[in-house]
């Protein structure tokens, strides 16, 4: 349910995120084609202009190589025009000004824009029909400048004037109208010596530029929408995560009070059951003391107080596991604590033949004095059942580098298999047949309280070793 829920809020975000993906690709398609147009308008006006100054010279006046030539250059030098060449009706060159080799001439023959990385290269007509039908609109009809009395439309007089100036003079009216002259060739000299197309390249590194600007800028702003869509994203899966954990805490704080009221049930069973058990063992002893008994009887009476003080004994384990411990730390001599358990367990060392040694250097640790002893004796105890006969079993207690007391049990048995070290400190996991299971369990549980940490280690030449580590010191003259 969680899971599904989470993955459709990430689908929300992904599919948010394409979206702008795709707004901001279009929206910048158009803008690199706003932009470009906007360029190719401006080469269109130059060359409508350049159209417009050569169709507007005069009737009859020739246009000036040189002076073309002067324009041109002038022009390449301004707004970014890199190349200019006019063009007759056969496509040949007839004013350049400017570098025409880089222009790839079969290219504009079949496509009349170019866009390269840096430049723009157009062919255009260079015609200002327009321009002249416009001015044949404001100019009076039949070429008079019409009455004196219109004197409120300036341009129309303006106009009038220069339709005066430009009529042909009757003497090279004659000339071009002589029939020596063929229509064709009248034309050409009236319109500029057959220029009838131009060829303008322009710089675009300015328009590039702009749009290289705007798409790193989308670009970031696609960046910075990625990285807010990833927190949410993680944000969303850290709620999820914190919702499905205080639903297992729920759910984990209920079985807690379900097995505390177990425990306690438990705790208090084994409590009551154990006052039984010392009755029946104080009924055996005197039993046992009967000079009338036979040895028969006796033997069986021995077995009985065995079994009895075995079971007493898992009952005492199980009750103190149960009783969460509670230290009352103190400076306690270690080595002086380890010395008499080992005194109190010499009965099982003596029974299996293990020799105990011991290395125990003298300090004082900030301990509960009752619960390290018991520490102690569930180590050693489990050491020595786990010897065979003859075994050897080591303590020693040492400070480490950082002035921290560390205890370690080592024995000669054969150790734990590396799969089941970890299960070794939970409840009722044991290795031997007679064993309860709760012996390093009290232990892992005694050093959790005082802030220890307990540990199974391997030592060459040794089957299984326990260390117990982060012993608070005490100096001495503080005890």
């Amino acid at each position: 349910m969680t899971t599904s829920r989470r993955f459709k809020g990430y689908a929300v975000l992904v599919i948010g995120w394409l979206l702008l993906l795709v707004w901001q690709y279009t929206d910048h398609q158009r803008y690199v084609e706003t932009i470009r147009a906007g360029l190719l308008n401006r080469v269109d006006g130059f060359s409508t202009v350049l159209a417009i100054q050569l169709r507007t010279a005069g009737r009859f006046a020739l246009a000036d190589r040189r002076l073309l030539t002067a324009i041109l250059e002038e022009m390449t030098g301004r707004n970014a025009i890199m190349t200019v060449a006019l063009l007759d009706s056969d496509g040949e060159v007839v004013l350049a000004s400017g570098d025409t080799t880089a222009i790839d001439w079969q290219a504009l023959a079949e496509q009349p824009v170019i866009f390269a990385e840096d430049k723009l290269t157009v062919r255009r007509q260079l015609d200002a029909s327009r321009f002249l039908e416009k001015l044949r609109e404001l100019a009076p009809p039949e070429h008079s400048p019409g009455p004196r009395s219109e004197r409120g439309d300036p341009d129309r007089r303006r106009l009038a004037r220069r339709w005066e100036r430009e009529m042909d003079p009757p003497d090279m009216d004659r000339y071009l109208r002589s029939p020596l002259l063929d229509e064709e060739f009248r034309k050409n000299l009236i319109w500029k010596q057959g220029l009838q197309q131009c060829v303008v390249v322009v710089s675009s590194r300015e328009t590039e530029g702009i749009i290289t600007r705007d798409m790193w800028m989308r670009l970031g702003l696609l960046a910075f929408a990625l990285l807010a869509a990833t927190g949410l994203a993680l944000a969303w899966r850290g709620m999820d995560k914190s919702w499905e954990l205080g639903v297992a805490l729920a759910r984990s704080r209920e079985r807690a009070e379900q097995l505390e009221e177990k425990n306690v049930a438990a705790a208090g069973l084994a409590h009551e059951t154990r006052n039984p058990l010392n009755i029946i063992r104080g009924l055996a002893q005197l039993i046992r003391a009967e000079p009338v008994l036979s040895p028969k009887a006796r033997q069986m009476t021995g077995q009985l107080m065995e079994e009895v003080d075995r079971v007493t004994s898992r009952l005492n384990t199980f009750i103190e596991y149960s009783r969460p411990p509670d230290p009352k730390t103190e400076s306690v001599a270690v080595a002086e604590i380890a010395t008499d358990v080992a005194a109190t367990l010499r009965g099982d060392f003596e029974e299996k033949g293990v020799v105990l040694t011991a290395n125990l250097v003298e300090c004082r640790l900030l301990a509960d004095p009752g619960l390290l002893r018991q520490l102690l004796f569930n180590l050693l105890l489990n050491a020595v059942q786990a010897c065979p006969e003859g075994g050897r079993v080591a303590v020693d207690l040492y400070l480490a580098a950082s002035r921290h007391g560390v205890l370690e049990i080592r024995d000669s048995g054969p150790g734990i298999p590396p799969a089941e070290r970890e299960a070794v400190f939970r409840p009722y996991v044991t290795h031997r047949p007679d064993g309860s299971g709760l012996g390093l369990a009290v232990v892992r549980q005694i050093a959790q309280a005082h802030g220890w940490e307990v540990s199974y280690f391997e030592s060459e030449g040794w089957g299984a070793g326990f260390r117990v580590s982060g012993l608070q010191s005490v100096a001495e003259e503080s005890a």
